[in-house]
């Protein structure tokens, strides 16, 4: 049975993801590709500050990323999309992903409060990227899982403000506008 499970789940592959991929533009598929990579950005630096502060709002946030990026792979398998993802944390396929993280590593490094300054930064622009890819599809698949990301992003927002609140620093965003932040964020 279970040899039986893995052929049809061959054939679908190899018939209905590439179906799927055709019907994308390729402002769709750089969207999914650069998204899955964003969020493996969010995972990574997560992972890292995790492993340079006693926060828990590190891990917590990361084991969240990492099911964002099960998501997105998910995702990318249904259109017949390569992963750009590597499995290195710290690497990155795209060049400007890979200056983002070597940006914010730099600058959450110089403090404890900086680095969760930069965890709310990400998730700010994951937000921004995030709204735009779903602005420009159609894939009912798509707008599900990353409007599913952006509530997680959300919900990241709250807990890396919080976090600084706790530590009496008031977040600034610098991608949202205060309006948008406030009505995220509840305060």
């Amino acid at each position: 049975m279970k040899l039986l499970f893995t052929i049809l789940i061959s054939i679908c592959v190899l018939f209905v993801a590439p179906t799927f991929a055709n019907k994308l533009s390729q402002q769709e598929k750089d969207d999914l590709l650069f998204i899955t990579e964003e969020e493996k950005v969010a995972h990574d630096v997560y992972l890292y500050f995790q492993r340079k502060y006693s926060e828990r709002v590190f891990p917590n946030i990361r084991r969240s990323e990492q099911q964002h990026m099960n998501a997105m792979a998910n995702l990318l398998a249904r259109y017949g999309l390569q992963n750009p993802s590597k499995p290195v944390a710290g690497e990155f396929e795209d060049a400007r992903l890979q200056q983002l993280y070597d940006d914010m590593i730099a600058k959450g490094s110089a403090s404890r409060i900086a680095s969760i300054e930069v965890g709310a930064n990400i998730e700010e622009r994951d937000m921004v990227d995030l709204v735009a890819a779903i602005e420009r599809t159609d894939e009912r698949a798509s707008k599900k899982v990353y409007g599913n990301l952006l509530e997680g992003s959300k919900s990241h927002l709250r807990a890396f403000a919080g976090r600084l609140q706790s530590l009496g620093v008031e977040y600034q965003p610098t991608l949202l506008t205060w309006q948008e932040f406030e009505a995220i964020v509840g305060n």
